[in-house]
């Protein structure tokens, strides 16, 4: 049996296929639901899933590499005047190509985000 609390307002949607995506461990799909449960236009970076969660560096940045391994997160620099101003990460509840989610990334800053 399963039990499901009232829906409320302040929730996330996971699709199933997101959870029950056997290429994925579960350290990665645990960091990638707390990653989907934060507003669209939230800036992801290491040291801040590191300080929001109870994983260390080298466990997040596994999981990170393992999401982009798998589609579900895709990194990108963005560029001004020629340098890296920033990383852009796009995440993802289903695996999404590169070059669409490089096109999301561009129409969003105008600019083309380079790995």
């Amino acid at each position: 049996m399963n039990i499901k609390s009232e829906k409320i307002l302040n929730s996330t949607t996971i699709p199933n296929e997101l959870l029950l995506d056997e290429t994925i461990s579960d350290k990665a799909r645990g960091l990638l639901v707390r990653m989907l449960s934060r507003p669209c236009d939230y800036k992801f970076d290491i040291p801040k899933l590191i300080d929001e969660g109870k994983s260390g560096n080298s466990a997040v940045r596994s999981a990170i590499k393992e999401l982009e391994s798998q589609h579900y997160v895709h990194r990108f620099s963005i560029r001004k005047n020629g340098k890296i101003a920033w990383v852009e990460y796009v995440v993802c509840d289903k695996p999404m190509s590169r070059e669409k989610a490089e096109d999301l990334c561009q129409r969003h800053y105008g600019n083309r985000g380079e790995k």
